[in-house]
């Protein structure tokens, strides 16, 4: 989970500080991103330099409140990722 005080600050971030930043983590095309996916890409490449995992996806959740993460659209598959119901009811999911 991003902590918000992060968040914005990256958003409180012109975009050319958000450009260096993004050239000093080695991300890619970074000069082309708009501010948003700046953002985004510069959250997820700490995220995974921290050895976290940053996923996206849709969260599909079952009767008995588990969840799962379905990354490639709505089809189970090895790279989902369980939620806990516990999390789901913390962040109102």
């Amino acid at each position: 989970m991003v902590e918000e005080p992060e968040l914005a600050e990256l958003e409180a971030k012109t975009l050319t500080e958000l450009q260096e930043m993004a050239k000093e983590l080695g991300i890619p095309g970074y000069r082309k991103m708009k501010k948003h996916d700046l953002v985004f890409r510069i959250l997820e490449t700490r995220a995974e330099q921290s050895g976290l995992m940053f996923r996206e996806g849709v969260l599909e959740i079952a009767e008995d409140g588990k969840g799962f993460l379905r990354v490639n659209g709505y089809l189970p598959s090895p790279e989902d990722v369980y939620v806990a119901p516990a999390q789901i009811k913390r962040f109102g999911l």
